[in-house]
């Protein structure tokens, strides 16, 4: 800025409105996907078995959720199963081609937020675990290990951006290892949601006023104990 003010009054007032602080983007909207990308059509999994994870989300200075089965003014849902929710695969041997025509199925999930800009929104993402680890004795049925990847866009004015994060991620799940099964037996032998399986997490997504957004502070955590 100048050292000094000036020596004299101006003559007139300024011929232009000085610079305003950005407007809040008039559209901005973010789109969220939980589902299987990696997989064209779900006898490309790596794996067999039944895999459902599900999404919330949580809108900073509204105190409702938006899942599945709620849907405040700011949030839609939609599945591409129609008569089903979460994000769900189910894939068994297709040498037993009876059972794999009827089970084989991936689906998954999507929500949109409006009027974002320049608000922070919570996404968690939990597992929902079987009865039992089916076939676990097999390595080939590790459903384990099948996470569902979280996916968001930011749309603005028609203009569509894949939200990063920090290290340039744009795709999020639970942690999974192949030795950390979903189900332990307990002291009666019976099948019990595994304690260290870390099947939840949560990730921040913060939009400025123009409609850039990023994530940030993944975080995962373990759903049982």
């Amino acid at each position: 800025g100048p050292t000094q003010g000036p020596t004299q009054g101006p003559t007139q007032g300024p011929t232009s409105a000085p610079s305003a602080a950005p407007e809040p983007s008039s559209s901005c909207i973010l789109r969220a996907e939980l589902g299987f990308p990696d997989y064209e059509d779900v006898d490309n999994a790596p794996y067999y078995g039944y895999h459902t994870d599900w999404l919330e989300v949580w809108f900073e200075g509204e105190d409702e959720y938006c899942d599945s089965a709620t849907f405040p003014k700011w949030c839609t849902y939609e599945n591409t199963n129609s008569t089903s929710t979460g994000a769900y695969i189910s894939n068994v041997d297709d040498f037993y081609y009876d059972w794999a025509s009827k089970k084989d199925k991936m689906q998954e999930e999507m929500f949109e937020m409006d009027a974002v800009a320049g608000k922070t929104s919570t996404f968690y993402v939990s597992h929902w675990y079987n009865k039992l680890d089916y076939y676990g004795e097999y390595k080939c049925w590790s459903d384990h290990m099948l996470a569902a990847t979280l996916e968001i866009v930011s749309i603005s004015d028609g203009i569509t951006s894949t939200v990063m994060d920090e290290d340039e991620n744009s795709g999020w799940k639970h942690a999974v290892s192949n030795e950390i099964l979903t189900h332990v037996k307990d002291e009666n032998g019976d099948s019990v949601m595994n304690p260290e399986y870390e099947g939840e997490f949560s990730l921040l997504v913060t939009c400025d006023e123009e409609c850039e957004c990023k994530a940030h502070d993944y975080t995962v955590v373990k759903q049982v104990g």
